[in-house]
């Protein structure tokens, strides 16, 4: 067995070098899917954003020269509720047949967003479903869950052709490049495949992007996004026309809860604070985005980085509202840097202590310092950020006594 890498090499081709060695073959044409979404019948409603992960696989194929489509399951059929047979599940989006319906066999190949291994049995069956429809279509999959579990996935699913695992956009490029041009992908690194005899083909994690500040901004254009605006959709609080957007990728933590180590590893990237600043510009000018979610595992890790980037939207006077809803590491948000992320337009903040239990927190591997946190919250709700804190109930070994800790903190 190999030995998990968790702090991965870097892809020493830049974004431009990526593009010039692997264009697409004259003509070729690509649809990506998001799927429709998952979640139990017992639960109110599922956090529903604009697809960011197969906009920015889209934005770098169009600049290699491929026609793109994104089929958006959820996006398209975002008012559309279904229950599964056994009524334990809610569907959100397009129904299996709609989505065959989008699927255009003259593509060169289809690639899926997989996220979230609670989806998986739904998802496997709609994959089965477009390859028992469309048998000569290539299917490429990626995302959180393949990533953790390649082996696993391909074996239970043989529809799948390739996957593609950790940070897509370049090792897709490429493995598009390679397959519709008669040449073998199997040896770039992060992609995964069965062989004609059904052996693994194991080339290991995928190399991290070493200038993804330099990606081409989300292709939003292939997207209806209004479907999004009307409903008032946010992973944060609702403003009417929130819009995601990534400023950093990975973590530098292995909390043994969390997939990144899996996907990203623990190699932390930060884009330019004036580059992330110009796209949310863009943002306000083309969509009129009035509020932006951030959907970084870990937004604030530099403090320097965050004041920067709070400074540059001050400067430039922009009337926007943006969030971290998805969760942040509170070292660098000290009395100074909420106060001044709240005067930039930050108005939900979002802390993720995972549990009130020092014993759990040292078996998960959280490094975090309760005590600062609680001072760092205390401060944001004195400045005036709407605030929210993550936490787990029901970790391996935790005992009633850790559940308690947690429910009381």
């Amino acid at each position: 067995m190999k030995t998990k890498k968790y702090v991965q090499e870097i892809n020493q081709m830049t974004v431009s070098e990526s593009l010039d060695r692997f264009p697409a073959p004259p003509g070729s044409k690509i649809q990506i899917l998001r799927p429709f979404a998952v979640y139990s019948s017992n639960t109110y409603s599922t956090p529903v954003t604009a697809p960011i992960g197969p906009a920015y696989l889209a934005s770098i194929l169009e600049k290699a020269g491929y026609k793109v489509d994104i089929i958006d399951a959820l996006g398209e059929g975002i008012q559309q509720l279904n229950r599964s047979e056994n009524g334990e599940y809610t569907f959100q989006g397009l129904t299996i047949n709609e989505i065959l319906d989008r699927v255009d066999p003259d593509f060169d190949a289809l690639g899926i967003s997989l996220m979230f291994s609670q989806d998986w049995v739904h998802h496997r069956e709609l994959i089965e479903a477009i390859k028992g429809e469309y048998p000569k279509l290539t299917l490429i999959v990626g995302g959180e869950h393949p990533s953790a579990m390649p082996e696993y996935v391909l074996r239970d699913c043989p529809a799948i052709d390739f996957i593609i695992t950790g940070e897509g956009e370049l090792a897709f490029l490429e493995t598009l490049h390679l397959h519709l041009t008669q040449k073998d992908p199997s040896r770039v690194p992060g992609v995964f495949s069965l062989n004609k005899e059904g052996r693994f083909i194991d080339n290991g994690p995928g190399r991290r992007i070493s200038d993804f500040g330099n990606l081409p901004w989300p292709a939003w254009h292939l997207c209806d996004l209004e479907k999004f605006f009307t409903g008032m959709w946010s992973f944060g609080i609702g403003y009417g026309r929130n819009m995601p957007i990534i400023g950093t990728r990975g973590c530098p933590y292995q909390c043994t809860f969390c997939s990144s180590p899996s996907m990203w590893t623990t190699r932390y990237l930060m884009r330019p604070p004036v580059d992330v600043v110009d796209e949310i510009e863009f943002l306000i000018k083309k969509y009129r985005t009035n509020s932006v979610d951030f959907a970084d595992l870990t937004a604030i890790i530099k403090k320097e980085w965050i004041l920067e980037f709070a400074d540059e939207i001050k400067r430039r006077n922009l009337n926007i509202i943006w969030q971290l809803p998805s969760g942040t590491r509170s070292e660098a948000l000290d009395d100074e840097t909420v106060k001044a992320i709240y005067e930039a337009g930050c108005k939900y903040l979002v802390y993720a202590p995972e549990s009130g239990s020092e014993e759990t927190l040292r078996e998960i591997k959280k490094q975090v310092n309760l005590d600062k946190m609680v001072a760092s919250i205390r401060e944001a709700i004195k400045v005036g950020h709407t605030t929210k804190v993550n936490l787990v109930i029901g970790f391996p070994n935790e005992t009633r006594r850790h559940m308690l800790r947690t429910l009381l903190f």
